[in-house]
């Protein structure tokens, strides 16, 4: 019953990789791991997360510890206590101009960032556009200009045509806008 992340290894010990909440009935308190997400299945049962964010797909993890304390009847009280990294682990989209314009007022620019640029046009040394602003750029996506491989046409002998149909072809593929041509 527990959240993952793509920063985790599949784990199987003894062939089984899930194990049934109901096997812990009867316990205290049961200490889990491997997963990055601290959260709690039930009562008893916790996993205690990672101290850190390993990948971008935790960005939205709130980093913690979690002090137990255990009576003899079980759990006692148990506090979450929040850990706030140097730099953090964030994603920012949007057209880069008005990424750069508000890294003026982002107080954690040097904070480890996914960038996903919207802009429709191709942008030349993207990364070095970027760097003076947020110097810690590790990843930079480009969703606007994926290359669509499902929207080949097989059917058209690309040698028989002309330069600007060629070109007008390549451009409809990889941005799915027809070239407008003036």
């Amino acid at each position: 019953g527990g959240d993952v992340s793509e920063s985790e290894r599949p784990l199987n010990v003894g062939g089984s990789g899930v194990v049934d909440l109901s096997l812990f009935d009867g316990f205290s308190y049961v200490a889990l791991g491997h997963l990055h997400r601290n959260q709690w299945l039930n009562e008893t049962v916790h996993y205690a997360g990672s101290p850190m964010k390993y990948s971008f797909s935790e960005s939205l993890h709130n980093k913690s510890v979690t002090f137990v304390e255990l009576n003899t009847s079980g759990i006692a009280t148990s506090e979450s206590i929040s850990l706030v990294p140097r730099h953090d682990v964030r994603t920012i989209k949007g057209i880069l101009d008005n990424i750069i314009n508000q890294s003026k007022e982002d107080p954690a620019h040097d904070d480890y960032l996914s960038i996903s640029i919207e802009d429709k046009e191709p942008i030349l040394d993207l990364l070095g556009k970027l760097r003076p602003f947020y110097p810690n750029v590790l990843n930079i996506e480009r969703p606007g200009l994926s290359f669509q491989a499902n929207s080949l046409e097989s059917s058209i002998d690309h040698r028989t045509l002309t330069d600007l149909e060629l070109f007008s072809a390549f451009f409809k593929q990889t941005t799915g806008s027809d070239l407008d041509i003036k």
